[in-house]
């Protein structure tokens, strides 16, 4: 079971999805989410922000559907979201490491790191993350996703300072573009990534890049960053519209029954 603060290895194969429904066609999805699943691109993780949550609290969070019903509907609903998808969902923050990250040489790492880095992009050095390389934690790129979509755990737990950092500066930018930015544990203190960067995590060589996020260079490298995110995105939008059918026709079913009990 993934625990806030793990990074995980995604899996480059598109998910299953409800037994028996047809699997999400490849051409739905971006070109660089397709190089993804076709093995051409490099391998991808992210760090667990939130705990594991059932299906149905997707739904009930995106709409009021289930509040539309009567309890014990809703509780049937629940029933058929845990054999729809058992594993449930989670959100996560996205890393990237497709760039050449080399460790700054100075003691300035807001004004050393990959040109292509805006206040919301932290660079996190692989003696922290445990992993073989340097990634980028995209701050501001807080995402749902399947729990059958993490592959396994590699590299080393952030610890609470670092997860908590992390958060920081990516809070402002969530709160103004990201819908479902209330899914994030709330951070300790407001951070800087549209006024300017946040400082640095020292000693542990953890910073925010030099640029701000409207920049015209950091603006393309996030476009890229959004394409690809469909690689977790579509998945668990086409398992929450599946979802949402089975919850109509169970509402359908409860009330043709309850009709039928009284002779209405």
């Amino acid at each position: 079971m993934p625990n806030p603060g793990e990074i995980w290895r995604i899996q480059q194969k598109i998910p299953d999805l409800a037994s028996g429904s047809a699997p999400l066609n490849h051409h739905l999805f971006s070109q660089p989410a397709r190089r993804f699943f076709n093995g051409d691109g490099p391998i991808r993780h992210v760090m667990i922000v939130g705990d594991v949550y059932p299906l149905s609290a997707y739904s009930s969070m995106m709409d009021s559907a289930l509040l539309a019903v009567d309890q014990t509907t809703a509780q049937l609903a629940d029933y058929l979201a845990f054999d729809l998808l058992p594993q449930g969902w989670v959100t996560v923050m996205v890393l990237d490491s497709s760039q050449h990250l080399e460790e700054p040489n100075d003691d300035t790492l807001v004004t050393s790191g990959p040109k292509a880095l805006s206040h919301a992009d932290a660079w996190i050095p692989s003696c922290l993350s445990g992993l073989d390389h340097n990634v980028i934690a995209e701050t501001w790129h807080i995402v749902p996703m399947l729990v059958n979509q993490l592959w396994y755990p590699t590299g080393n737990r952030l610890d609470f300072l670092i997860y908590n950092y992390l958060l920081d500066i990516g809070d402002p930018v969530l709160s103004t573009v990201n819908p479902l930015s209330h899914l994030s544990p709330p951070a300790f203190s407001q951070g800087l990534a549209q006024n300017g960067p946040h400082p640095p995590l020292f000693p542990l060589n953890i910073a925010p890049g030099p640029h701000p996020v409207s920049s015209p260079q950091v603006q393309s490298f996030h476009h890229v960053e959004k394409q690809w995110s469909e690689v977790l995105r579509l998945p668990i939008t086409a398992c929450y519209m599946q979802f949402e059918q089975l919850l109509q026709t169970t509402s359908m079913i409860d009330r043709a029954c309850y009709l039928n009990h009284f002779n209405l």
